[in-house]
């Protein structure tokens, strides 16, 4: 099918990663409720607090945060439009993390699309795409954790900016490789264990490479797939599978089939 921009950017989300069909959009777009506008700087779960209502980004950017008692933070991830906010398929179970907004923030409640997947169980078309999302947002989770643990400053900087790329493109907010990215020096710093000052050297580094260019709040990547190589990056895909084997509990299980770019 052919995505409009009338779709939210979860549908658009879903579709670029495996194309689906329409009436399962629409399905999708009639279990997303009313919307909520939260401003930048704004702290939208705490962790440790139930969250009854999920709820899927429409517009806007979020992170996960952590914050030790010295005050130093750590940035556990972003949350991009078309991504789900405290999204779990048991109504009473706390947030991991704080997720805070990075910029305005708005946000469709989910309520009714959680209450639809417990109903029908994983073999609906609906409930069967955003499982798989789920899987897709395990494996950018994954990512993160080897971007932290096994790369260079370089390696890291250059992998969090494919990622987002990618994660954006999927969602029809990249053009041309070009994409906006709201994050201050020091949040890069703390989603990547680096300092101001080695960030700053880093950006330079890429720049002078000829990887990227940054004007304001706009990143463009000149060579993506020369970059990608360079630092190892793969993005992770799904296609829609056969209807799951009867009895599989694990939500694990039920994730997605990944492909690689």
């Amino acid at each position: 099918m052919t995505v409009t921009s009338k779709l939210r950017p979860i549908s658009r989300r879903i579709d670029a990663l495996s194309p689906t069909n329409s009436s399962t959009l629409t399905r999708l777009e009639r279990l997303l409720g009313r919307t909520t506008t939260h401003p930048r700087g704004s702290l939208v779960s705490e962790v440790g607090a139930v969250q009854t209502r999920p709820q899927v980004i429409v517009e806007g950017w979020m992170q996960r945060t952590n914050l030790l008692q010295d005050g130093r933070q750590q940035v556990l991830g972003h949350l991009l439009p078309g991504d789900f906010v405290n999204f779990s398929l048991h109504p009473a179970v706390p947030s991991l993390t704080n997720v805070e907004c990075v910029t305005d923030v708005v946000l469709a409640d989910a309520t009714e699309l959680r209450e639809h997947i417990a109903a029908v169980g994983p073999d609906d078309p609906v409930a069967s795409a955003v499982l798989l999302l789920m899987g897709i947002d395990e494996a950018i989770t994954m990512n993160s954790i080897v971007r932290l643990t096994r790369q260079s400053a370089y390696e890291r900087l250059a992998h969090l900016l494919l990622d987002l790329h990618d994660r954006l493109a999927v969602a029809g907010l990249v053009e041309d490789d070009r994409f906006e990215l709201p994050l201050t020096q020091q949040a890069l710093g703390e989603a990547l264990g680096l300092s101001v000052v080695h960030l700053n050297r880093v950006l330079m580094q890429l720049r002078k490479d000829g990887s990227l260019d940054r004007t304001g709040r706009t990143i463009t990547l000149l060579e993506p797939e020369r970059l990608r190589r360079r630092v190892d990056h793969t993005a992770p895909r799904y296609r829609l599978p056969a209807p799951f084997p009867a009895g599989c509990a694990s939500i694990s299980a039920r994730s997605a089939q990944f492909a690689t770019l």
